[in-house]
This record gives structure tokens, C-alpha cells and sequence, in this order.
């Protein structure tokens, strides 16, 4: 006892007490009297002034005559026993480790406390706690002579990040000005990791980031923006969202708002998942109002440094809009740092040669790089599965389902509380520290257990670690797994705390996460007040309301009333009131009411396109086109509202209209490809005299977008076209539209209409027939039936049936095309074919005829009519002058030509002959 009294006057000293210490009142009564003896818990929660085991806690014990005393430890506290013992092994100077218990047992400290000298004070516990005497205030101490336990070195961050030195040079370089930078690499290429230690070098102050997406838009950026811009000194975006004035004022507010604020000069935004906002070709094909204000940033020049973290490159139409912009594209890794990657997931050494192999199968993802070391370290024998062909060979570089199954099994092989732990981080859109991971029940040690495991990742500078789970992990849970009520709602209150003790942009930036956690939580009475307005968590809610199985529109209606009285601008409301309207099939009245109302007020072009497909469901052409001219008017800058204006019109049958709707849409954005493929087409309807230049039109717009399945179908549609007319030049025509359609149906199942024409060409050409019918078949799964391509899917069938002798097949379904649209030329020259097949010439001659009469005036579809029925009419005249010949005489002659038919017929339908033909028998 006399030398742990010393050891507290001398300030090294620790007590260690067990639960069942710390559930007594008195003890804590003392401890809180003796509050500069410092004391953690072995078991159960640390209240002040007890506090958790670390190499914090236990430091005045690492002194060289240093003590720690256990009071009274039970086998309910052996995991702090072991956490002690792992702490005191580092230090140099190795304390004594008093055990005061009325029962002293050394086996239960064997493990966890070996090389340390232990001694024994039999007493109660409560009875050594009234002994001891009342330590010294800090002040009075001596500086403690204690050596820390030495760190590990820590791999996670630097070891993943190796051979980016051309990589952070180039970043350095963009973020040398402000405006936009733009950052491209498919997922787990190592893109928050570039940031993140390019920043972590460099003297820019790093705004809160923001993560794009469901439940975040333009409201949440809107806001970020108006307080840097306002602490930049600037007002005039603050001005602007507090005046409710329209997307567009809003948006120039914007742009002026970040020129003038010369404090931002020296800060930073990274907005992550902006491939979202890009769309899926980066084209901005959707426009609300997150789009244009991004597009905005995007080709504009100002002091604050954004940068843009996307999957996919933006594309933009006019030259003069990416000056601004500067786009990085991260690759791959080299393979000779794969081994630092192996080495820091404790991966067992392989022979250098296994990694270059492996470069090509991973594409050089550092996150396929880690799934892999950690599948080899698992693995019984590692060299012979790294040599395996199959192993990790993945099939694109943004393919990754190879990566995600290894962390599946991973996660498959944790406790239930473990994997618990996981999905609750995958709540998180953002990296949080590690005392935000405590909150949700992840200590430390299984921290360090899912960081080897690779299901979550560490990011930022030593000091200021952030944690998280990637993005690749959290697609393995589905949407409901990683929205739970309870689990959100205690983030919702751990942002609110955190953001009323913060200030400026990161007090906006933890209340806003605050009300999304809170709106997926349900807890719409916890919202907490913002300084400007934020509705999209609210705006996200909606949907559910509209789009379940019970939607609850009464319910919806109130929510759109309220929001739209507090912006009435907001466009992404107005769309879900006129889905709710078109969902309860409200009055024609009540609908253009609502219509002219978003159109008035948030006129963005979404809002013009919505109203028209609307429109066009109900075969209102006229008002359609009325609408867009609307729009055109209010947004003189959109060239997609142009070329859809168009398109209608050369439907009316208007084609110089259309024609000048598509010039104009080609002036205003000279790269758009879609003003290049449907001029196009308005010049094909033409004739054969403007060909040329028809096809010149179509192979600028594929040059534009190459992977564009419309624009690339319009282009082989014109090819076999041509094929079918120009019969010196067919198999390279041919050959040409398999080249160019091949890529888009591997790349990209869904592209039916790209699998029908490759079917059309592949039986012209006469191809496998079987996989014609595969890509027919695929390509029907995903058409709904009111589609046209539906009946052109039937119809290329039915030519299929008609080569492999399946008449009857075939002209069932064809004469029920027939029925169902009798303008397409393209069934009636089906029908032809299948009846030359039978045998029966001359009813194929005058189904050709209409097929004829059906095409286009001076087509390239009328002229290869043209020659069948010639070729046709040849058959049917030498078939009448061989009449009088007879039978015999016909098969004789080898001169004489005798029409034949294509296919052989499987069935004779016979008919019974009716009253006339029984009479004339009987008169015969």
C-alpha cells in the first residue's frame, strides 16, 4: 500500500477498476474527489472521470517507477486486463501492476500480462479506495519521463496510395487557379484518395465536402455556395435564394456571387458523385435545376476551386464552354507497386513475376488490387491461385463484380454484430472519425478488423483520420439495408449535436445531413432550422408517396402545397405535382392549370419536356409543339428543346420547318449529336439525290457520340438501305453495320434497338440464324408492347421463319401486322416474300406493288421495290408463255425458266370448295 501511495504523490500512478467498482456510488464519489489520480474502466461505459484504456490513459503509469493498480478484476473484465497488457508491453520502462482483490488468482492474468511483474493487496476494494491519499493537482507534478508505445506505421492511406507522383502533379497544376476540376475514373481507381493527399499538402482550406445524389441537390449546393460566398464577401446568391426568384436568376446569382467573392480565393469543394448529375453519358441529357446550375459551374471561370469527382466525363456542346473546365482522368496503377499493397493487407510474399499478370486482369484498381491481396492472404495455397487464369480477371475496368463477391465473402464469414457494425457505416455518405464510429458501436478493435478486412477504408492526413465505407461495398446491401429508421435517426442526432457547436459552412453542412438522416428516419418534427432553404431530403420523400403500391396522394398533396409555398420555384416539385395529377387522372383543366403554373415559375427544361410527354401520351401533337415554342422562348439557349420541336414538326409532315428548328439547333451547339443525326434523317425523307449528304450528316453525329445506340442506328438503317440498292458495295455495307453495332449490344444489353438491327443484318448477310434469334429474343424482354419496335421485332421473326420454311408461322403473324398498321411498306414486302415462297407469284407481285406504293417518293427503300417487282414480273410473263407447253414439257426444256420457290413448304392447306365450285363440278 506504502508504495502505491508513494506512486500517487509522485503522479505515476493508474487505477483500473473493474464494473462493478464503478456501479458503486461511493467509489465514484471518491474518484470524483481524487480527480487528478487518473483511473479508467476495465469494463462497462468511462464516466468522467474515468475514462477508456489507451496509451493516453495509462501515461503517467509509464514513468520508471510506474504503477498501475487493478481493484478488484473479475473474468467480466478480461478485455480490459488484455487492453492494458497490450499498452504497458510498449513502453520501455515496464510498471508495476498491483492486483487489489481479497483473492489473488495469477493464471487469469498469465496471457494478457506476461513480462510484467505483478503483486497482490489483499483488501476489498472499497476498503483500498478510502486508504488512499489525496494526489497532487497536475500543476504540482513533475513532467512524466514515459515513453508511448511505438506506433505501427500506418499503412492504410500511404500504402494504397503509391505511383500517383505524375498524378498529384497534374492535380497541383489545375488547382494552381481557381474554377472548376473535374476528376474521372471508375470506381475504386483511387480518386478521394488523390484528393485527399493532394489537399492534405497544399495551403487551401477544404470546404465541407458534399456527395451528390438521392436526397441532395440543388438546394444542398445552392446553400453551400450563398455561405462561402458570403464569407468570401459576397452577398448576391444569399440575396437571391432569400428572394425566391426563378432557377435562372438564381443561377446567375450564382456565377456573379463566386466572382465577386474574392475570399475564396484560397478555399476548396469537393463534390463527389457528379456522375449522377452528368448522366449516363455525361451529356446533361436531363436539365432541372441541379443540372443547369452544375453545367453553369462548369463553364465558368471563378476564385473558388471546385472540384468535380465523377465517373464519367462531362460532355459539353459548344467549344467556347470548356475552357474553364479541366478534366483529370485517373488510370490504373502501375504493377510493380502492387507488392506495397500486399505487404500493408498482411498478404504473404509471392514471387514478383505473379504481378504482372495480374496487372492486366485488375486494370491497375487499387481497390481490385486490395480485394486480391486479401482473397491471396485467405487463401491455403496463394502462389497457385494468383496463377490461376480466372482469378480476379475482371471483365472492363468499371466491372467490379469480381471485387464486391471477394467482399462478400469477407463480410459473410464476420459475427452478426459485426456485420451489423458495417452496414451501419454504409449509412454514412461521407467519411466521419473514429469518434462518430464509437457512436454507432464500432470500437477500435473492430475498426482495425473491417480496415484488414477491407470493408471500410481510412482517408486523410495522421491526425485527422476519416473513415468510411467505399462505395463499391456499400452496393453490395440493398437500399433498405443501409436506410434503417433507428440507425438513421441516431446519425440525424449525432449531425445535429456536432452542427450546433460548429459554425459558417460546417454547421450547414452537419444540419443539412441532420435533416436527411431525419427524413429517411421519418422524423419530420426534428428538422432542424437552416439559414437558407433546403427541401430536397423532403422533395426526395415524395416519390414513395406517388410510386408505391399504396400511394398515399393526400398525403403528397399537402407536402407539395407547403413546399411549393416556400419556394415556389422549385422545379423538381412542380414535376412530382404533375406526376400526382397524371396519376389520379385529373381533369384536362386542372392539369394544364398546374402546367402553366411550373411553367411559369420554374421554367427549366425538364419541366418543358415533361409537360410534353404528357402531351404525346394523349396524341396531342399540336400542343406538344405549342409547348416547346414555349420553351425555346423562355430558354433561347437549349438546343435540345430545338431538335425535339423539330422532330415533331417533320412528323406533321413540316420538314423545312424541322430542318430550320435542327440548323438552329446546330449553330447554338455545333458538337450536339443529335441536331446532325435528326437533320439527317429530315434530308433522307428527301430522296436518293441528297444521299450523300444524308450520310455525311449521320456519321458526324456517330463521330460526336460514338456510343449513342440512336445515332449509330440511324446510320446502319441507311447502310442497309443502301446494301439492298447497291449490290457492288453490299458485303462491305453490311460488314461496316456489324462493325458498328457489335460493340454497342457487348457493351450494353439493354440496347434493343441496336440487337434488332444487328439481327436485320446478320440475316441479310446470311449469318447465324441462331443468334439472330437470340438477339430478337433478348431484345423483345425489354420492350414494352406499345413500342413500334415491338412489331419489327415480330417482323424480322417472321422473315427468319420464312428462310428456315415456317410459312404458315409466317403469314399468320404478318397478316395480323398487316391488320395492325397498314402504312408500313416494310410488311408488305415481308408478305411478298413469303407468298413467292408458297409459289403463288402473282399475289406476291401486287404485295410488293403496295409495299411500293407505301415507301417514300424517291427512296432508296422504292427503288429496291422497283427491282423486285421487275424481277417478279419477269417470273409471272415466262411462266404464262410456258402455259401451252404443258407440264411435262416445262421440266423438259432446261431453257425455258420456271419460278420456283425460295423455301420448301412444309404443310398443304386444303380447302373445301364452296357452293359454285360444286355446281360447276357438277356441270362439268
Amino acid at each position: 500500500m506504502e508504495r502505491v501511495a508513494a506512486a500517487i504523490m509522485r503522479g505515476e500512478c493508474v487505477l483500473a477498476l473493474s464494473g462493478a467498482m464503478l456501479s458503486n456510488a461511493d467509489v465514484m464519489l471518491g474518484l470524483k474527489n481524487r480527480a487528478a489520480l487518473p483511473s479508467v474502466a476495465l469494463s462497462g461505459y468511462a464516466v468522467s472521470p474515468v475514462r477508456g484504456i489507451d496509451s493516453d490513459s495509462l501515461l503517467r503509469a509509464g514513468g520508471p517507477n510506474g504503477v498501475v493498480v487493478l481493484v478488484e478484476p473479475s473474468m467480466l473484465d478480461g478485455a480490459g486486463i488484455t487492453a492494458i497488457g497490450k499498452v504497458l508491453k510498449g513502453y520501455t520502462n515496464k510498471p508495476t501492476v498491483f492486483v487489489v482483490d481479497r483473492n489473488f488468482n495469477p493464471l487469469m492474468f498469465a496471457a494478457s500480462m506476461s513480462g510484467i511483474k505483478l503483486e497482490h493487496i489483499k483488501s476489498r476494494g472499497k476498503a483500498f479506495m478510502k486508504q488512499l491519499p489525496m494526489p497532487p493537482t497536475d500543476a504540482a507534478l513533475p513532467e512524466v519521463a514515459a515513453v508511448r508505445p511505438a506506433k505501427k506505421k500506418d499503412r492504410g492511406l500511404s500504402a494504397i496510395f503509391v505511383g500517383r507522383e505524375d498524378e498529384v502533379a497534374a492535380m497541383n497544376e489545375a488547382l494552381s487557379t481557381g474554377g472548376p476540376v473535374v476528376l474521372v475514373g471508375p470506381h475504386g481507381i483511387g480518386k478521394r484518395a488523390l484528393v485527399d493527399n493532394v489537399l492534405a499538402e497544399s495551403e487551401l482550406v477544404r470546404l465541407p465536402d458534399l456527395t451528390l445524389g438521392w436526397d441532395s441537390g440543388a438546394d444542398t449546393l445552392w446553400g453551400r455556395l450563398a455561405l462561402a460566398t458570403q464569407a468570401g464577401g459576397s452577398d448576391l446568391l444569399m440575396t437571391a435564394i432569400s428572394e425566391k426568384s426563378t432557377p435562372t436568376a438564381r443561377i446567375e446569382a450564382t456565377i456573379a456571387a463566386l466572382t465577386a467573392a474574392e475570399g475564396c480565393a484560397d478555399k476548396v469543394l469537393v463534390i463527389h458523385d457528379a456522375q449522377h448529375i452528368f448522366g449516363k453519358e455525361g451529356d446533361f441529357f436531363r436539365k432541372s435545376r441541379v443540372e443547369l446550375l452544375v453545367r453553369a459551374l462548369l463553364t465558368k471561370s471563378y476564385a473558388l476551386r471546385i472540384i468535380f469527382v465523377s465517373t464519367v466525363a462531362p460532355v459539353l456542346h459548344r467549344a467556347s464552354d470548356k475552357g474553364a473546365m479541366r478534366v483529370l482522368t485517373l488510370e490504373g496503377l502501375k504493377g510493380r507497386f502492387f507488392h506495397e499493397i500486399f505487404e500493408a493487407y498482411n498478404a504473404p510474399e509471392v514471387e514478383r513475376s505473379l504481378f504482372g499478370p495480374l496487372t492486366e486482369r485488375l486494370y491497375g484498381n487499387p481497390l481490385a488490387v486490395v480485394a486480391a491481396a486479401i482473397a491471396v492472404r485467405n487463401a491455403e495455397e496463394p502462389a497457385k491461385l494468383m496463377e490461376g487464369k480466372k482469378f480476379m480477371n475482371l471483365a472492363s475496368p468499371d466491372n467490379l463484380k469480381l471485387v464486391q463477391n471477394v467482399f462478400k465473402k469477407r463480410l459473410d464469414k464476420l459475427e452478426k454484430r459485426e456485420q451489423a457494425a458495417v452496414i451501419r457505416i454504409c449509412h454514412l455518405r461521407q467519411p466521419v472519425v473514429a469518434a462518430v464510429l464509437v457512436e454507432l458501436g464500432v470500437e477500435k478493435k473492430l475498426r482495425h478488423k473491417l480496415l484488414l478486412e477491407g470493408l471500410i477504408q481510412m482517408s486523410g492526413k495522421p491526425g485527422e483520420r476519416t473513415y468510411g465505407a467505399h462505395r463499391v461495398v456499400q452496393m453490395i446491401f440493398s437500399r433498405r439495408d443501409v436506410t434503417q429508421h433507428d440507425v438513421m435517426g441516431h446519425i440525424a442526432h449525432v449531425c445535429r449535436v456536432d452542427g450546433e457547436r460548429a459554425e459558417g459552412v460546417q454547421k450547414l453542412a452537419l444540419l443539412t445531413e441532420s435533416i436527411r438522416y431525419n427524413v429517411g428516419a421519418r422524423r419530420f418534427r426534428e428538422l432542424p432550422e437552416l439559414e437558407v432553404v433546403n427541401n430536397d431530403a423532403v422533395t426526395e420523400s415524395l416519390k414513395g408517396l406517388l410510386r408505391s403500391d399504396q400511394p398515399r396522394f393526400d398525403l403528397a398533396a399537402e407536402r407539395i402545397t407547403a413546399l411549393l409555398e416556400i419556394d415556389a420555384a422549385n422545379s423538381d416539385v412542380h414535376l412530382l405535382n404533375l406526376e400526382m395529377l397524371d396519376r389520379q387522372n385529373a381533369k384536362p383543366a386542372i392539369w394544364e392549370a398546374a402546367a402553366a403554373d411550373a411553367m411559369a415559375k420554374a421554367p427549366v427544361p425538364e419541366i418543358f419536356h415533361g409537360v410534353v410527354n404528357h402531351y404525346l401520351r394523349l396524341r396531342k401533337s399540336r400542343k406538344a409543339a405549342a409547348v416547346l415554342e414555349i420553351g425555346i422562348a423562355a430558354l433561347p439557349d437549349e438546343p435540345r428543346l430545338m431538335t425535339r420541336l423539330g422532330s415533331l414538326l417533320l412528323q406533321e409532315g413540316r420538314r423545312p420547318d424541322a430542318i430550320k428548328m435542327f440548323r438552329a439547333a446546330m449553330d447554338l451547339a455545333p458538337q450536339l449529336p443529335d441536331a446532325y443525326g435528326l437533320l439527317g434523317m429530315a434530308r433522307r425523307d428527301e430522296g436518293v439525290d441528297v444521299t450523300a449528304e444524308c450520310e455525311e450528316l449521320l456519321r458526324e453525329a456517330v463521330r460526336l457520340a460514338p456510343n449513342d445506340i440512336v445515332q449509330t442506328s440511324r446510320l446502319v438503317d441507311l447502310l442497309l438501305a443502301r446494301a439492298r440498292v447497291e449490290l457492288k458495295v453490299r458485303e462491305a455495307l453490311l460488314t461496316e453495320s456489324n462493325d458498328l453495332l457489335d460493340p454497342l449490344v457487348k457493351g450494353d444489353n439493354k440496347a434493343s434497338r441496336a440487337q434488332v438491327l444487328l439481327a436485320e443484318v446478320i440475316r441479310e448477310s446470311g449469318g447465324d440464324a441462331e443468334r439472330a434469334r437470340w438477339l430478337l429474343k433478348t431484345a423483345g424482354k425489354k420492350v414494352h408492347r406499345g413500342s413500334p419496335l415491338k412489331g419489327r421485332i415480330r417482323l424480322q421473326n417472321s422473315l427468319l421463319d420464312i428462310a428456315e420454311g415456317k410459312l404458315d408461322q409466317a403469314e399468320t403473324t404478318i397478316r395480323a401486322l398487316a391488320e395492325k398498321d397498314p402504312t408500313n411498306h416494310r410488311i408488305f414486302m415481308a408478305l411478298s416474300t413469303m407468298l413467292e415462297a408458297r409459289g403463288q407469284v402473282i399475289p406476291a407481285h401486287a404485295e410488293m406493288l403496295r409495299a411500293r406504293d407505301r415507301s417514300g417518293a424517291n427512296s432508296l427503300d422504292r427503288i429496291a421495290y422497283q427491282r423486285e417487282i421487275e424481277r417478279i414480273q419477269a417470273l409471272i410473263e415466262s411462266g404464262i408463255t410456258n402455259i401451252d407447253y404443258g407440264l411435262d414439257d416445262i421440266l423438259g426444256d432446261a431453257s425455258i425458266p420456271v419460278a420456283a420457290p425460295t423455301a420448301p413448304r412444309e404443310n398443304v392447306v386444303r380447302r373445301r370448295p364452296g357452293k359454285k365450285a360444286k355446281a360447276a363440278a357438277a356441270e362439268e
